[in-house]
């Protein structure tokens, strides 16, 4: 028997849709566009006479005799008869998706029930049952308040939360969380017959780059803040995932990551580029995937093929709408005005990855353009053309070409000093590694930082350079934004120096809350600064970081 208890609270067995009704359990999480209607009880005190009338009729229990099942089976319902409507979550149709719509990416997996407080708040939490790879798309949640509860409900929230987790190698995973929409509504009385419906705009997100593991997940929080006794319940009437497009399935495609490289059958120099993110569910899944893949190994130096292949105005178009690029090289023996030529072609580029010589004819990119959308570039040096000279010219038409770009990653590009002129003519960067930098003076790296970046908040040192007291004397103040320092190589100086240098520039002082140094035994005393120390050294390409994937510029 189920009955009130002096505190507000179910006393014996409480209603658990997935545990004890396994027959609804399905109804929340296996499909989004069904209800979960959910109720929310007062905790204060409630004299247990009160509600004798709102308590359930009594239940038959089930029988003690089970039948043979596996092993593997739910078990029986403990009621023979089934519970009243009021207790049941009831699933709604919702009038945008047909009853037979398959299941929905942002299910409700699973609802959170608590008890409102006098004048306190409740909390309904629907996570996604799956990732979701696509740009330009809206999450569309719908949220109605019974009419007679709205009279109790002093104010909702509605905020919608996106979280992202990275994998690198064997190292821990990095999660990153934040609000990426909030709804405040007040006076809720006004809204007595009308749905709160959400939209959020998903920002870029890709799920595995090589070594880099990626998941990108949604979830909605729903709030409400009540006076006096409230029995609120709230019918969630659709969550509904975004579209799953194939690579080059629909015109109508928002914009996707894609890897770009060398190809193509006798050694012809073409591109194939791989769509990172295709469909993340459905059937035919690797089928659809191999016949783009096939499509785009046809595809050699002259754009005008495109025409001449099977869907090659989808994939055209598809093309056209790329924000992240990564190149990756084959085994071609020539150089490929192609591999550059695709830049042009998506002019929402905003983040290069494995930019290099490989795919410039000449080594030196095209004059007179310019590509200001793309705010991110990160280099690769290739087997053929490592001279520092070379890489110099190439590094300052980088510049030139790409003039826009805040964020600035030579990678294993062997560079000289020669580079600091045109970087400090250049958009003041906020994000700055060049580890393989040879023959770079303290003194002209210091000029460089105290006149053109004071906007900077991730520095990567090169490997042979090695800090002194001058270097970490004008740091904080040349650099008051720097969040993150890669030593490249143990600064040559004395463990008390050093300590002062990481006190100046840690807050309230400064804003550096991550530091990278190797040798000198020195990286002690980072811990004991309450600064991070990471084991990576700034020498892979971060075009991919997850801190881009839950906030590039403009996408969100």
């Amino acid at each position: 028997m189920t009955t009130w208890c002096k505190e507000g609270r179910w006393q014996g067995s409480e209603i658990d849709s997935a545990k004890e009704m396994p027959q609804y359990a399905g109804m929340a999480s296996a499909n989004g566009r069904n209800s979960a209607r959910v109720l929310i009880r007062n905790r204060a005190k409630i004299h247990p006479q009160r509600h004798v009338s709102k308590q359930p009729p009594p239940l038959k229990p089930a029988s003690s005799r089970r039948s043979k099942q596996p092993f593997f089976a739910l078990p029986p319902p403990r009621y023979k008869q089934p519970l009243p409507p009021r207790y049941q979550i009831q699933p709604t149709p919702h009038p945008r998706h047909p009853t037979n719509a398959p299941p929905s990416a942002l299910a409700p997996a699973q609802t959170r029930k608590k008890f409102i407080r006098r004048d306190g708040t409740a909390t309904i939490t629907i996570q996604t049952n799956q990732a979701v790879f696509i740009v330009g798309e809206h999450i569309t949640v719908d949220v109605k308040i019974a009419n007679e509860s709205a009279r109790d409900i002093t104010s909702i929230h509605l905020t919608l939360h996106q979280t992202a987790t990275l994998k690198i190698k064997t190292h821990e995973p990095t999660h990153i969380s934040r609000a990426l929409k909030t709804i405040k509504l007040a006076a809720v009385e006004t809204m007595t017959s009308r749905v709160v419906s959400v939209q959020l705009r998903i920002p870029y997100a890709t799920p595995t780059v090589k070594t880099k593991s990626v998941e990108v997940s949604y979830r909605v929080v729903v709030r409400l803040a009540a006076v006096g006794e409230a029995d609120v319940p709230i019918d969630l009437l659709a969550v509904d995932e975004p579209p799953l497009y194939d690579g080059a399935e629909d015109e109508a495609c928002p914009s996707y990551s894609a890897g770009v490289g060398e190809g193509g059958d006798g050694g012809r120099a073409g591109w194939q580029a791989g769509v990172f993110g295709l469909r993340v569910g459905g059937e035919g899944r690797r089928t659809r995937r191999v016949e783009v893949t096939k499509q785009l190994r046809k595809i050699v130096a002259e754009w005008k093929s495109f025409e001449s292949i099977a869907r090659g105005r989808e994939i055209k178009a598809t093309v056209a709408r790329l924000c992240v690029m990564r190149i990756d090289y084959g085994t071609a023996s020539e150089r490929s005005s192609t591999n550059f030529d695709i830049i042009d072609r998506s002019p929402g580029l905003t983040h290069v990855v494995n930019l290099s010589l490989n795919c410039i004819p000449g080594g030196v990119l095209p004059h007179g353009k310019r590509y200001q959308a793309v705010k991110s570039i990160a280099l690769k040096s290739t087997p053929l053309d490592n001279a520092p000279t070379t890489n110099d010219t190439f590094m300052t038409s980088v510049l030139e070409t790409f003039s826009g770009i805040t964020q600035l990653n030579t990678g294993d590009l062997v560079i000289t000093s020669g580079i600091l002129p045109a970087l400090t003519a250049h958009t003041p960067l906020n994000k700055l590694h060049f580890p393989l930098a040879q023959n770079i003076f303290e003194a002209d790296l210091i000029e460089y930082l105290t006149v053109r970046v004071h906007s900077l908040q991730e520095l990567g040192l090169p490997r042979s350079f090695a800090a002194t007291c001058a270097f970490l004397e004008i740091l904080p103040s040349a650099c008051p934004k720097l969040r993150a320092v890669f030593f490249g190589k143990a600064p040559t100086v004395s463990s008390s120096r050093f300590k002062k240098g990481l006190d100046d520039a840690k807050p309230p002082r400064g804003a550096l809350k991550e530091v990278h140094i190797v040798g000198g035994g020195l990286e002690g005393l980072v811990s004991d600064a309450g600064l991070r120390w990471t084991a990576w050294d700034g020498s892979g390409d971060w075009g991919l970081h997850v801190g881009e994937l839950v906030g590039i510029v403009g996408l969100d």
